[in-house]
């Protein structure tokens, strides 16, 4: 009877060990897995910065062009620079 009681004393602390296996895993994983993140968006974080800079260069560069794109007549004929100012038509 004694070896009974026993081995079923050791089936529960397997048991319980695995149980506490299975919930803790996940939570470590986690725990690690932010902590990767978090260090990885840190190298991230400047290739955004570097990215949103060279996105507005580029946009000045756009708009610039098409501020000072010749203007279109009716016809789709770009007019002069004469017409364009109003001074002589």
């Amino acid at each position: 009877m004694k070896d009974s009681k026993n081995i079923f004393k050791k089936a529960g602390l397997i048991g319980i060990g695995l149980c506490a296996a299975c919930c803790l895993l996940p939570i470590a994983a986690v725990t690690f897995g932010v902590g990767a993140l978090t260090v990885i968006s840190s190298y991230v974080e400047w290739v955004g910065l570097v990215a949103m800079m060279v996105a507005a260069i580029f946009f000045g560069i756009y708009y610039f062009r098409k501020k000072n794109a010749p203007a279109c007549d009716i016809d789709c004929a770009c007019k002069d620079e004469k017409d364009v100012s109003g001074t002589s038509l």
